[in-house]
């Protein structure tokens, strides 16, 4: 939304277009194989990765707070 709101015609739209329509196809292959891959890694391949994935998200957030905090006391 950034980048199509900063651009000026529809050249500087077509990397964004082309991004989102590259992004929904690798998202539905990969939900579409998420069987396959639940089933190579079994119950506790799942569970550890469950794990790993809430890690990286929970430290995602803390950088976004952290951010978030920085630019609030810088801006004063």
């Amino acid at each position: 939304m950034v980048l199509m709101s900063r651009g000026t015609g529809i050249l500087t739209a077509i990397p964004v277009i082309i991004s989102i329509v590259l992004t929904f196809v690798a998202s539905y292959y990969l939900l579409r194989a998420a069987g396959l891959v639940q089933r190579l890694l079994g119950q506790t391949g799942v569970a550890i990765l469950q794990r790993l994935m809430g890690l990286i998200l929970a430290a995602i957030a803390v950088q976004f707070i952290a951010e978030g905090g920085h630019d609030l006391i810088s801006a004063r």
